[in-house]
């Protein structure tokens, strides 16, 4: 699934306008952007991939003003998408790991967006231990433990 192709983008559009709008539900999750971050190897297929995922969330706002439009992770992406976004999910919030280079580099990456952006910071963690709930909220996240797994309830 290439979202640089108009016809994937068409399919997507339709699956939000039947699936979605036409069941009254209020909102879009965007999982997998992060394969543009992560897996997309070739520099310039991933910055196209992320000028034509930026037209595609522009899209998705102007025909459905009224949805919310939730990214998951993909933290790279989120400086062409973050001003089409209402927030964007850390799955898999590890709060033993604040420390750690990498996660400075993405909590850099979600301050810089969120004022500006107006974006919401959402987390969920597999685990029950304080940690992870006490430093996602201390970052100003919404968070969620789910030690059975996300697709529990």
């Amino acid at each position: 699934m290439d979202i640089r192709h108009q016809g994937y983008q068409e399919l997507l559009f339709q699956e939000i306008r039947t699936q979605i709008v036409a069941r009254g539900m209020d909102g879009v999750f965007l999982d997998t952007v992060a394969d543009i971050d992560e897996v997309v190897a070739d520099p310039l297929s991933r910055e196209e991939m992320r000028l034509a995922y930026t037209t595609f969330l522009k899209k998705v706002r102007g025909e459905f003003p009224f949805l919310l439009l939730i990214q998951n992770r993909a933290f790279e992406t989120l400086d062409h998408s973050a001003p089409h976004l209402d927030g964007v999910l850390w799955e898999d919030w590890r709060g033993d790991l604040l420390a750690d280079p990498w996660v400075q580099v993405q909590l850099g990456r979600l301050r810089a967006h969120k004022k500006p952006a107006g974006l919401r910071v959402f987390a969920v963690s597999a685990g029950l231990e304080p940690i992870h709930r006490e430093t996602a909220q201390a970052q100003g996240f919404v968070h969620l433990s789910r030690p059975d797994g996300y697709d529990r309830l």
